[in-house]
């Protein structure tokens, strides 16, 4: 008889992307950043959960009237970070 020890199991790497930083400033210029190497950031302006096919950022926007920014930052196109949002009113 045979006596098993343990069983063996291979999981995928954990995914530790982080978020990307939501910022307006005073005059209502939105920012986003990510500290990720390769990380491309999308986005919504209605709350609405983005997905690959969202708005790709690029460069800061105005957002002078307000409204909900969703966020997600994709590395390597492998990699998602859970997605932030930011309510400007």
């Amino acid at each position: 008889m045979i006596k098993v020890l343990a069983n063996v199991e291979i999981y995928p790497e954990a995914n530790f992307t982080k978020s990307p930083v939501i910022i307006r400033n005073t005059d209502g210029v939105v920012s986003l950043s990510c500290t990720e190497n390769n990380a491309k950031i999308y986005y919504t302006l209605d709350g609405s959960i983005p997905t690959k096919n969202s708005t790709h950022y690029l460069f800061p926007f105005e957002l002078k009237n307000g409204g909900t920014i969703t966020a997600f930052t994709l590395v390597d196109d492998t990699y998602k970070s859970n997605s932030v949002s930011q309510k400007y009113g």
